[in-house]
This record gives C-alpha cells, structure tokens and sequence, in this order.
C-alpha cells in the first residue's frame, strides 16, 4: 500500500504568514530507514540547485501518543482490514489529529471529523471511545499541543489546517490512484513477459551466466535452469519498473490537474 508523506514549509513576511506544501512522496513504508532515504534524496537535490536547507524549526508527530492508542483501538474494533481504504483511513487520522487544533475549536473539529465518518457501526464506536477517553477521560487540555512550550513552529499559526488539507487533497489522490493503476499495469506486463519466456531464453541465458562465471560446461542441470529462470525474472521486473518510474514522471511532470 502506496503511503503520501508530505513536507510542509511556513514562509512569513510583514503582513501574514503561510505554510505550504513544498514536498510529496509516494512511499511504501513508513520507517526510519524510508525517512532517512527520502531527506538524503532531499539534501542531494538541493545541492545540485545550489539551494541550502537549514530549517529553524521542526514539526513532526506530535499526535502520535493518541495516534497511536486510537490506532490500537481501531485494530482490536476490527478496523484494519479497511484501513487501506481511503474513507476509513482519513477518519482514523483525523481522530489523531484533534490534539493539534485549539481547545475551543475542538467541538467543530468533531462534527467535521462527524461528517467523514464511514457508514459503519465499528467507526461509530471507535468515534465513542474516542469521546469517552479523549474528550471525557482524559481532558483535552492534557494531551493538547496547541500552546506547547516546546521551541518547535508555532501551532497557533492559523494558516496551518489540517483539516483544510484534508479537503483540498484531491490533487494528491488523482496522483495516488493514478500510480495504483500504474503499478497494477506494470503487474500485468510482467506476468506477460514472465508467461512468454521461452526454452531458447532460458538455454541463453544459462549461457550468460556460465560465461560471467568462467564455466565451461556442457551439460544444463535443472539447477542452471532454475537459476536463469530467476536471473531472466528478475531483469524482468526490473526494465518495467524502471519504464514505470520514467513514463509516469513523463506524464505527470508538467501535468496542472495533478
């Protein structure tokens, strides 16, 4: 499952000041060494534009405590089965995203979260577990990371919305669905090359690889068969995924709808 990780920048000036999405990535995991890979990808690009990045400040992750817990939750509800749904998923997020708004502005929150609720009696009581626990429990005023002292970017910024983001992120689910259809095509013309190998490839690329060995042989085992089947595969997978990449950045570079 294809994850969105966005990278939002706050420019300021005399009069008003803004956060913006800056940075989109389509990423498969969600982990360190992912992260870490995609800011090295980051640093390199900005050096070649002769671009310095030396950010003030970061924010990242703060609802992750209640995040985390409303997660469980969801699992033992049996939610996650649907949590690759984008409906289910939105209003599992959004759950977490309560800590970051103003306290007086959390009633509000709740009926827009309310709004995207799926039709679903597991989705009715995650959302009274969260109000019971949450909201009646545990007070907003505990877990809430609106007037945090931390030296961070400033959460009272109004211009920072999450769930304003969350409305206007059709663009990022045009691209989203349009890399699934990618993908799946690129599946399909796989298995097809995969199914139309035959005798003679395999025959030649046992060769191949006795010849990059220093081997000699004269007789093909099941083992060399099997090997450059493999061998065959893989180089396979890897012409139309690296086709994959280049024709959807060719499509979708200069594309305004996306």
């Amino acid at each position: 499952m294809m994850q969105i990780f966005t990278i939002h920048a706050q420019l300021k000036n005399m009069q008003e000041s803004v956060t913006v999405p800056c940075v989109y990535v389509l990423t498969q995991k969600r982990d360190k060494k992912s992260y870490l890979e995609i800011f090295n990808i980051l640093k390199k690009l900005s050096f070649n534009a002769n671009i310095q990045l030396n950010p003030n400040s970061v924010m990242a992750d703060f609802e992750k405590a209640s995040g985390q817990a409303i997660f469980r939750r969801a699992v033992r509800l049996g939610l996650k089965p649907f949590y690759n749904k984008d409906n289910y998923r939105t209003f599992i997020n959004l759950l977490g995203s309560v800590t970051l708004f103003p306290l007086e502005n959390i009633p509000d929150s709740l009926e827009f979260i309310k709004t995207r609720m799926p039709n679903d009696m597991k989705c009715h009581q995650l959302l009274e577990y969260f109000e019971n626990t949450w909201i009646k429990d545990i007070k907003p005023e505990v877990c809430n990371h609106y007037n945090s002292d931390l030296d961070l970017v400033d959460l009272r910024d109004e211009s920072f919305n999450y769930l304003e983001n969350v409305q206007n992120m059709e663009s990022i689910e045009k691209m989203r669905l349009a890399k699934k259809d990618e993908q799946e095509r690129v599946d399909r013309a796989i298995a097809i090359r995969i199914s139309a190998i035959s005798e003679q490839d395999i025959k030649d690329e046992v060769k191949r690889l006795w010849s990059l060995k220093g081997l000699n042989k004269q007789r093909i085992s099941k083992l060399d068969r099997e090997a450059a089947r493999l061998s065959l595969i893989k180089k396979i997978k890897e012409e139309e995924n690296k086709k994959k990449d280049l024709d959807f950045l060719n499509r979708y570079r200069n594309n305004p709808n996306y």
